[in-house]
């Protein structure tokens, strides 16, 4: 099978390779759609090889393992690509995350099939199609997940700093949620755009506005409920931070976020989601009430994987998602 391959920093090249053997509680997967996530920067800048990337997966079920009976070749189907021991109380809850054996992440999307345990498997809903169907992992559970930890008050006020993927998500999810108000801060200006374009009621450029000012201004002095940082800075996450109210939500999904005692909010972070979110975030992109259409600003073949990885860490001015699709010459 036709595979990308990591061969030194920024430095990645497609070259055929086997086609991974099955142990019994695993199924092959003919991969339609990877996305790039932001998270892969860190393993494309480094010089050492890795094994196969990219864990935003959506296909088809091509072969199953001699345990497997919940999936049929054929299925259409997403990767959760976190996977716990399967054992522990958090797994048992479908928090592989919280494993508390350490979590493992699931990844070989960026090749023409990629296994992974059946347990990882989730449906996709024939609706969807699969260029739409690799975001409904990281790209919509993740920020949905945020939001529910944020615990947006009916009316509230909601900021999302940084308006890629996870951000423009969070932004529509906020409204479905009950948010009555949304602000949206990102420095790129087409990032800005689709975000006006998806209903945020404010959008700002946070370094050339005060936007301390714009915030209390918009939430009669008080701050908002609750600050969603997307942004894996900790500069952001404090600016973030400032303009919560009191006893409101600060909450990121990009990683560590330093908060000073003079802040006197709740914060949290979060990594991933609870599989049991999976099928009502299903239904709010069904329903309209999230549109990923917009959000996946370029595709590329698998051949092409390189322009693919330049365009999305590149081209910031342009880029929101890019993915990665099944190689032209395959079935």
């Amino acid at each position: 099978m036709k595979a990308a391959l990591h061969v030194g920093k920024e430095r990645v090249e497609v070259r055929e390779i086997p086609i991974p053997s099955l142990e019994e509680d695993e199924c092959l997967v003919k991969v339609e759609a990877c996305g790039i996530c932001g998270s892969d920067r860190w393993w494309l800048g480094e010089e050492l090889a890795r094994e196969v990337q990219g864990h935003e997966i959506s296909g088809t079920v091509a072969e199953v393992g001699e345990g497997v009976a919940r999936w049929r070749v054929g299925d259409r189907v997403v990767v959760y690509a976190v996977l716990g021991c399967g054992e522990c109380e958090p797994c048992m809850r479908g928090m592989d995350p919280y494993c508390l054996r350490g979590p493992r992440s699931v990844c070989g999307g960026f090749a023409e099939y990629a296994k992974a345990k059946a347990r990882c498997l989730l449906p996709l809903d024939p609706s969807i199609d699969f260029v739409t169907g690799c975001l409904l992992t990281d790209n919509v559970g993740t920020p949905m997940r945020a939001l529910a930890r944020g615990k947006i008050p009916e009316g509230g006020t909601v900021a999302v700093w940084g308006l890629g993927p996870l951000g423009l998500v969070a932004l529509q999810g906020a409204k479905a949620l009950g948010a009555g108000k949304v602000i949206a801060l990102d420095p790129v200006l087409k990032r800005r755009e689709v975000a006006r374009a998806l209903g945020a009621d404010i959008v700002l450029d946070p370094s050339g506005v005060d936007f301390r000012k714009v915030a209390l201004e918009n939430t009669n002095g008080y701050g908002v409920d609750l600050s969603l940082c997307t942004v894996r800075d900790d500069h952001v996450a404090e600016d973030a931070a400032s303009i919560v109210r009191r006893n409101g939500w600060f909450v990121s999904a990009a990683g560590r976020a330093p908060i000073g005692g003079e802040f006197e909010i709740y914060a949290s972070g979060v990594w991933y989601f609870a599989k049991s979110d999976y099928a009502p975030n299903v239904e709010l992109v069904k329903g309209g009430l999230i549109d990923l259409k917009p959000i996946v600003t370029h595709t590329f073949p698998l051949e092409r994987i390189q322009e693919a990885f330049a365009t999305r860490f590149k081209k910031a001015d342009q880029a929101i998602k890019v993915v990665v699709t099944k190689a032209s010459s395959a079935g």
